[in-house]
């Protein structure tokens, strides 16, 4: 797999928009008509295939579609956009909010993303409007800014995105609307965010309550999947339309360490964060995606748009029939899409297209070969780089990526993100990823957001993880928050070291991931109390389409084929299979099918896996 490819200035062009018209052609495909005229709840918004209802939010398309009305010169792209702005009065509140859902969710909050889709389509594209409809637009504009003015105390009650967002909603109202207020309360509030980024590495937090809220080990409320699609992208506007050359550098430096969560894919490792409930493997849901901030920013860091054009061809790896899936897996998977990452997603393409860095075009020579960039987890030039704010490392070894976590802020109460040392990501240059941590347990923290599960059974952890059962209690080793994590490195491996405890009495377990050139190897043993000759089970979900075939080689080796390869596990005592070969499991967060082996620890005795790519 070549991953350190760069477009081409036009070739860029080119790409975005055409993944854009694809996405809104399919948001026209599935917007009420007027064939639906006498129903008024339902004419020109957005249907939804997966939640089989309209999303309040649908009405951010009408940046990207207008976005496209210019660029194609189209009518019908125009006349959806003025058709889904006039539905939108169906979440807008007399004062002058716009609301997440038409009916049921009261939360006013959303209107900064409203406002920031409205502005910007009026910022770039306004003139495409007729008087009239611009002047419908604006005054919709100005009500909602005037109403936000007045709401942001209560944005603080929520998480950082919400006033960071709001701080380039009121940028754009006052630069549309000429209104010297807005501008001035969008300065303080941006500089009011400011303080909340980590002196170690300047990592973006408060995805969590209280937003400066400290964990017992010294974390942070940081939440990948949102700073990269929604916040930094936001942060950027701000500093971009208020001058402000100060916050453009903290979300320079901010987004140069997002970087080293950019798997060479294109994925984001958002696997560890405080809101990854809602992680998808390309990055967030009800996000809007990280190309608009790497191109505002481009002429900052040579690195930022070829991470945009990496994360683009995941995008575009992951839509079908013109909408993007949440999840590599999901429409292999069978189950239909939900519409809210297509039009959120397709904000985030627009904004980015209308950035100087995509509208001016440097002339490119015939048969020019555009230099590869090299981004930071394409090398294993630093095997470990650990972030004590997250209390999280990236290992780096050869062709393997790996990310261990011990973080342990909870987003809400109950299990959600996993802690205790667990391998939360293995990825391989060949293959992709390997394992890639899902919610310990899942739960629709926001059901409204959160796509519905079909037949009503709860997917299973897609978690690497020692687990013990006794008398219907189960304990399990990435729910402990007081684990010992040790990382060490040679020119020959890199070893990481887990010490903690399995149960609140005297059992105790030791993870060992050995990186070196024989593989990966997971070994683990546990000591202590617990049922004469019971084992502990290694449980090992690797991930494995229905597509991929697995072939069990005796009792103590497995293979999954995969497109790059063959992925050989090897263990020193025989596995356990819960399933049959050809059955597989979903779990929509991140997105991927697996296929479960558990290796039994005997306690006193330890058990080793090797994984090796062929």
């Amino acid at each position: 797999m070549d991953t350190s490819f760069s477009l081409a200035p036009s070739e860029r062009r080119t790409r975005y928009e055409a993944l854009l018209s694809v996405w809104c052609r399919a948001l026209l495909d599935l917007q009420v008509g007027e064939q639906n005229a006498s129903v008024g709840g339902l004419r020109g918004g957005i249907l939804c295939p997966a939640c089989s209802r309209i999303h309040g939010r649908c009405a951010d398309a009408v940046y990207p579609l207008l976005y496209l009305a210019r660029a194609q010169q189209s009518e019908a792209y125009k006349d959806a956009a003025i058709r889904l702005l006039e539905w939108s009065h169906l979440v807008t509140a007399p004062d002058g909010a716009f609301l997440n859902e038409p009916m049921g969710n009261p939360w006013k909050g959303i209107t900064v993303f409203s406002l920031l889709s409205l502005g910007e389509a009026l910022r770039h594209h306004g003139d495409l409007l007729d008087e009239a409809t611009a002047d419908k637009w604006r005054d919709r504009l100005r009500r909602g800014a005037d109403f936000l003015m007045g709401f942001i105390d209560s944005l603080w009650k929520s998480n950082i995105n919400y006033p960071i967002s709001a701080a380039a909603a009121l940028a754009v109202s006052a630069h549309v609307l000429e209104n010297p207020s807005y501008r001035q309360r969008a300065h303080d509030l941006l500089h009011e965010c400011l303080p909340y980024f980590s002196a170690e590495n300047t990592l973006l937090f408060g995805e969590g309550k209280p937003m400066d809220g400290i964990s017992p080990r010294g974390c942070r409320a940081v939440d990948l999947g949102y700073n990269v699609e929604e916040s930094l992208p936001n942060l950027a506007l701000a500093a971009h339309l208020l001058g402000d050359s100060g916050a453009r550098a903290v979300a320079v430096r901010s987004l140069q360490t997002h970087l080293h969560f950019l798997l060479p894919d294109g994925a984001w490792d958002n696997s560890w964060g405080s809101r990854s409930f809602k992680w998808t493997y390309w990055g967030s849901r009800t996000s809007d995606g990280c190309q608009s901030a790497l191109a505002l920013l481009a002429d900052e860091d040579e690195r930022f748009l070829p991470a945009a054009d990496r994360n683009l061809s995941l995008l575009e790896s992951c839509t079908t029939h013109g909408i993007l899936y949440s999840g590599p897996h999901l429409h292999e998977h069978g189950d239909l899409p939900c519409i809210h990452h297509t039009f959120c997603h397709a904000k985030a393409l627009a904004a980015a297209l209308d950035t100087p860095a995509l509208q001016r075009l440097p002339e490119v020579p015939l048969g020019f070969l555009v230099r590869p960039v090299t981004l930071p987890r394409d090398t294993s030039e630093q095997p470990i780089r650990h972030f004590p704010e997250i209390d999280t490392g990236l290992v780096a070894f050869g062709p393997w990526r790996a990310t261990i976590t011990a973080y342990d802020w909870k987003y809400s109460v109950g299990e959600e993100h996993p802690s205790g040392g667990a391998l939360c990501l293995l990825w391989h240059e060949a293959v992709s990823p390997i394992f890639a941590a899902s919610m310990t347990t899942y739960r629709e923290l926001e059901p409204s957001n959160m796509q519905p599960l079909r037949g009503g059974e709860l997917p299973r952890c897609l978690t690497p993880r020692l687990v013990w059962e006794q008398k219907g209690v189960v304990s399990q080793s990435l729910l402990d928050n007081n684990v010992k994590v040790e990382y060490s490195h040679t020119a020959e491996q890199v070893l990481v070291t887990v010490r903690g405890h399995l149960t609140a009495d005297a059992m105790t377990f030791e993870l060992q991931y050995h990186f070196g050139g024989q593989g990966v190897e997971i070994a683990a043993s546990v000591e202590g109390i617990g049922d004469e000759g019971k084992p502990v089970l290694l449980k090992l979900p690797l991930i494995a389409s229905h597509q991929e075939t697995v072939r069990l080689l005796g009792d103590r080796q497995a293979s999954v084929e995969k497109v790059g390869g063959s992925l050989v596990l090897t263990s020193d005592v025989a596995f356990y299979l819960p399933n049959p070969a050809s059955q597989r499991y979903f779990n929509p967060v991140p997105g991927f099918e697996d296929y479960l082996v558990c290796v039994p620890v005997i306690p006193g005795t330890g058990a080793s896996v090797r994984l090796k790519v062929q």
